[in-house]
């Protein structure tokens, strides 16, 4: 080949030819980009979706913690008891209501001795209060059940007989002059009850029915010294049994994301109440110790309220603490303070009061756990 008159040179040749080569690969090479471009604007990268689809996954996977179930719990997200059992272990202060002026011997103004509670009020006095509740779920017509357990030894009362004056008794010819009697009156309440629970789904309202035993023991004891050698001593115990059913309903509210709950629940019910009373008379004299002595059993109708009011602080998942305030009202019964008319058991016929009304009423405390 001719070029300008001159031969070109192998070496000039070679270089050619790898330019060539190099170039077309180049120039293949940028085609190839230029299309996987170009079609990018159409096509989306298989990798980068298989990527989106597992980190939506992930996303989805994140439990959303306002809402937790009901089987869990924290303290900040559900303050009312999930499903499980719940035990409290507490104790009661309690006092009874006063009673005042009861008849010893109504046989006339003159010769009518009163007791007065007032004179010296009933003290308090401690007792336990234990409690079981279990909830089953808001799938179940029955959504739970509840026990509890309380009662106090006694809450006593130091109060007075006062004659108001000379006095004598029915079936005594002996004209005493006006005495005091010292009294003590001690009074002791037990309770059990067992309630089936129908709540409507997260436990703010709350129907209830169940049974209940409660026992109510009264003793008074009154001494009255008239000369030295003379003195009168009365005793009177009595006791009821109450067994029935009763109804109620609660409430309860609390402020979201706190731990704080508090709650009222009201219930009544009627009750047979065997009623038991015995009384005792003796007359300490020169002259001898006579004793005169009156009984009585029966059944009969007793109505009992029940009003509670409760704080239940909640501390961690299991465990919280309760303060509350309690009242209780129980009517138709056999009371001590009302078997003191005393002249009708020295006459031989004893008469009996069976529609006595006692009034309690205390603050509740204790520390519960659920599981």
């Amino acid at each position: 080949m001719k070029f300008g008159h001159k031969m070109l040179s192998p070496g000039i040749w070679l270089t050619l030819a790898i330019l060539l080569i190099g170039g077309g690969d180049c120039l293949a090479a940028s085609g190839s980009s230029a299309t996987s471009s170009s079609a990018s604007g159409t096509t989306s990268n298989p990798a980068a979706v298989e990527f989106d689809e597992d980190a939506e996954r992930d996303f989805e996977s994140i439990p959303d913690s306002s809402t937790p179930p009901l089987d869990e719990f924290t303290p900040a997200q559900l303050v009312t008891d999930p499903r499980g059992l719940t035990a409290r272990v507490g104790f009661v202060a309690f006092r009874r209501a006063d009673q005042i002026g009861v008849p010893l011997n109504p046989t006339s103004a003159e010769q009518k001795v009163d007791f007065d509670s007032t004179t010296s009020p009933f003290h308090w006095n401690t007792g336990i209060d234990l409690e079981l509740s279990h909830r089953i779920g808001e799938e179940a017509v029955i959504t739970g059940w509840n026990a509890r357990l309380l009662g106090f030894e006694g809450t006593t009362s130091p109060g007075l007989f006062d004659t108001h004056g000379p006095w004598t008794l029915p079936g005594s010819a002996s004209l005493w002059p006006s005495a005091q009697f010292s009294s003590r009156y001690d009074s002791r309440l037990a309770s059990a009850e067992w309630n089936l629970v129908r709540d409507d789904g997260n436990d703010r309202f709350t129907l209830l029915a169940g049974i209940r035993w409660l026992n109510l023991k009264d003793s008074l004891l009154g001494n009255a010294q008239f000369t030295p050698a003379e003195s009168l001593h009365l005793r009177v115990n009595t006791s009821n049994n109450l067994l029935g059913g009763q109804v109620g309903a609660a409430v309860r509210f609390w402020k979201e994301n706190t731990p704080l709950e508090i709650g009222v629940r009201l219930k009544t019910g009627l009750y047979d109440d065997l009623g038991k009373a015995e009384s005792s008379i003796q007359k300490i004299s020169a002259a001898g110790n006579p004793t005169w002595t009156g009984y009585h059993t029966g059944n009969r109708i007793a109505f009992v309220g029940d009003f509670e009011f409760d704080l239940i602080y909640r501390l961690t998942d299991h465990w919280s603490t309760q303060f509350g305030y309690q009242l209780l009202w129980l009517e138709g019964l056999t009371l001590a303070d009302r078997q003191t008319q005393l002249g009708t058991v020295l006459a031989g016929s004893p008469t009996f009061d069976t529609g006595g009304g006692a009034w309690f009423n205390g603050i509740t405390a204790g520390i519960r756990f659920h599981w």
